[in-house]
Formats: structure tokens, C-alpha cells, sequence
């Protein structure tokens, strides 16, 4: 009988999340570079929600790779960026 390859490295949430962080980071700064010829302000304006057209791709390919941890952490920063960016709207609309 063959031997029973072990199964693949899961990942880490950490590591996940600290990826998504490091490209939420890089996105957010080219966006504020961009504003000076206004392309950027809807970016900056929705990143909330802008930020998933990089994270589902990342995520899914982590899964895809078996890091399903990986994913999850990909997902928890997502959802704390969201919860940031939603804070900071209503902090500047209820002023």
C-alpha cells in the first residue's frame, strides 16, 4: 500500500490576514497618490467595499491551494476594514 501523503499545510489566520493587510495597505496608498487626478477619491471614498475586487481573488485562491486558514484570516481583515471604513463614514456624517 502506498503511504498516506500528509495533508496539505492549512496555512495560518495570521498569516492570512497580515497578507491582506499588507495589500489593503499598497491599495490605500495608491489611491491616495492617485487623487491628485481624481481617479482615486471613489476609491478612497469606497474601500470598504472596493477592497474585495483584490481580497475574493486572493482568498479564493488560497483556497484553492488548501490554505484554508490563510483564507480565513484574508476574510477576517476584510471584515475589520469594512467595519473601519463604515465607522469612519458614519463618524463623518453624523458630525
Amino acid at each position: 500500500m502506498p503511504e498516506e501523503l500528509g495533508s496539505p499545510d492549512p496555512g495560518s489566520l495570521l498569516h492570512g490576514f497580515f497578507t491582506a493587510v499588507v495589500w489593503n495597505l499598497f491599495a490605500f496608498a495608491g489611491a491616495v497618490a492617485l487623487i491628485a487626478i481624481y481617479i482615486g477619491i471613489p476609491i478612497v471614498a469606497g474601500f470598504g467595499l472596493v477592497q474585495f475586487a483584490w481580497l475574493i481573488p486572493l482568498r479564493n485562491r488560497c483556497v484553492l491551494e488548501g490554505r484554508t486558514e490563510d483564507a480565513k484570516g484574508v476574510m477576517v481583515a476584510a471584515g475589520i476594514t469594512v467595519l473601519l471604513s463604515a465607522g469612519c463614514w458614519s463618524v463623518a456624517f453624523w458630525r
